[in-house]
């Protein structure tokens, strides 16, 4: 017996089966074998995995999980089984049974409703508001002991719903809390956090810090977001309590105002730390020098980070990704661009920046995206093209006032790649910055521009050799026009 006969042998051991596959074809009763026969003939030949032939079998019994939905819904006795042939007499499988099937594929999904995602690996809800009924609740946990991703939204909840579903999630990977009004029993939940998780998301919650203690045992713990949360005092709890093993931290417009910052330099693990549309005022300052070593991704953007202890940046050896998009940096660019770390591979200027040391781009070596975007240089750019490094292989002038000058610098950029000018007006220096465009430009972006409609064309049909071929064009006609 062959691997593919022996699950569908044991398949089609699978008794409350038969009633449910019969009921989803419009011919009637069939003979599940039968089926089964039909089904391996429409794969075989695409068979890899034995896995893959799990799953193609079990696609069509999304009628199962409808059904036991709709049978939950309605109050039906879940308890039996019965032999009888017929759709109008079949029982509904028990929910140990409904697991036993579950753990026979890698995926299987049901959409219920508008954004209900059913699967071994992941659970999604979504009811908009609506209240979990206690009997959604139990059909949801007996499956969740499978399930490394749960996602509850909007769902009016009570506490020993939600703790009974996470405490039921033993392999639970990967938690997302959203819009949840859990009052005082943030409590319970925290404590109920199973070690195994990885990945947390905590968004538009009314979570204040209650237990943060217990994050301290979530010693598998990689992420961290927190999103459009209050917590007030709590912060000063959650920070101490951090787990060291945090590789990714997310504060995305909270009201943290850098309590507790000397603990970021014990997080010795991580490597990216968001914090945008945050306002930390003077928090700052406790916050720049105690980030640690072993970071490689930093956002301050749209913050209110005006350069506080700004030469700290020189320390962070290891940081290739910054983005300071529209921080209020003001005069304090200067001591920023010369504190900048040599390993930076993406750097976001967008909105602020002004052109003050320019020169510094020189030695960010290993530069390959840097963005300008919205950004008025006037003279400046004369400064900074000729500077940028040649490693550089995304460059970002949207919406900026660049006008061609100091065009022939691109010619150095041997590995430049993406070149976005959306929204620019270069005037007369389209016919400057055309014709040195080095050869290794994969994307050239001129939405809403001021280029000339038929360059446009050209570099849209021919590519870039033909559009500098047709600049050429341009200008010797111009030249003998002029004499």
């Amino acid at each position: 017996m062959n691997p593919a006969q022996r699950i569908i042998k044991n398949i089609a051991a699978t008794a409350f089966l038969v009633p449910i596959l019969a009921y989803s074809m419009d011919s009637g009763p069939l003979n599940p074998m039968q089926q089964y026969e039909q089904m391996w003939n429409e794969v075989k030949n695409d068979l890899e995995t034995n896995s893959f032939f799990v799953q193609s079998v079990l696609k069509d019994t999304d009628a199962l999980i409808h059904f036991i939905w709709q049978a939950v819904e309605a109050g039906t006795n879940l308890s039996g089984l019965d032999n009888s042939e017929t759709w109008e007499h079949a029982p509904i499988a028990t929910l140990g049974q409904l697991k036993n099937l579950i753990e026979l594929q890698d995926v299987i999904r049901a959409r219920i409703g508008d954004k209900f995602c059913f699967g071994v690996k992941r659970v999604e809800m979504a009811f908009g508001g609506k209240r979990l009924t206690s009997k959604k609740v139990s059909f949801i946990s007996t499956c969740l002991p499978l399930v490394e991703t749960l996602k509850l939204h909007s769902c009016r909840s009570n506490v020993t719903d939600v703790v009974s579903m996470v405490l039921a999630s033993r392999n639970l990977k990967h938690l997302h809390l959203n819009v949840l009004k859990l009052g005082d029993g943030w409590d319970q939940v925290i404590h109920a956090l199973p070690e195994s998780l990885e990945e947390l998301d905590l968004g538009r919650i009314d979570y204040r810090g209650e237990q943060a203690k217990g994050f301290q045992r979530l010693y598998n713990l990689k992420k961290l977001c927190i999103f459009l949360c209050e917590l007030g005092g709590g912060w000063s709890q959650l920070i101490h309590y951090l787990p060291e093993s945090l590789e990714e931290l997310n504060l995305v417009r909270t009201d943290y105002r850098g309590q507790q910052a000397e603990n970021f330099h014990r997080l010795r693990n991580l490597k990216k730390l968001c914090i945008f549309l945050c306002e930390l005022g003077g928090g700052w300052g406790q916050v720049i020098p105690s980030l640690p070593e072993s970071l490689e991704e930093l956002d301050l953007g749209h913050t209110d980070y005006e350069g506080q202890r700004g030469e700290c940046f020189q320390c962070l050896s290891r940081l290739k990704s910054l983005n300071l998009r529209a921080c209020r940096l003001g005069d304090k660019w200067k001591q920023i661009m010369h504190a900048l770390p040599e390993s930076l591979e993406a750097l976001n200027l967008s909105s602020d920046y002004e052109g003050q040391q320019a020169e510094n781009f020189h030695r960010l070596c290993n530069l390959k995206k840097l963005s300008f975007s919205h950004c008025n240089l006037g003279d400046g750019w004369n400064m900074i093209i000729p500077v940028l490094p040649e490693s550089l292989e995304e460059l970002d002038l949207f919406n900026t006032d660049y006008a061609g000058q100091q065009a022939e610098g691109f010619q150095r950029l041997r590995n430049l790649k993406h070149l976005n000018l959306n929204f620019c007006r270069l005037g007369d220096g389209w016919d400057m910055i055309i014709p040195v465009l080095p050869e290794s430009l994969e994307f050239l972006s001129l939405w809403q521009t001021d280029c000339p409609r038929q360059l446009q064309d050209i570099y849209e049909a021919g590519g870039l050799k033909a559009c500098k071929a047709e600049v050429k064009k341009r200008m010797k006609r111009s030249f003998c026009n002029i004499i």
